[in-house]
């Protein structure tokens, strides 16, 4: 939870986040990614790009959308 909370004290991350819950969802979407390069190696690099995408967008502030 500190990476989040850090994020949100600088703006980077939404502040409306609870940094406890949304540490906790984002390991479990990672370990949801690992399940699904593991079943499948030649989609590693869409999967983890859609991942990292998804996962980011629930995350970031919206200013830092259009950086």
């Amino acid at each position: 939870a500190g990476v989040v909370g850090d994020g949100i004290t600088d703006g980077s991350f939404r502040a409306d986040l609870d940094p406890r819950l949304a540490a906790v969802l984002v390991r479990h979407q990672l370990a949801g990614l690992c399940q699904l390069v593991a079943s499948d190696p030649d989609a590693v690099a869409r999967t983890t790009k859609q991942s990292t995408q998804y996962i980011l967008a629930g995350l970031l502030a919206p200013q830092t959308l259009d950086d």
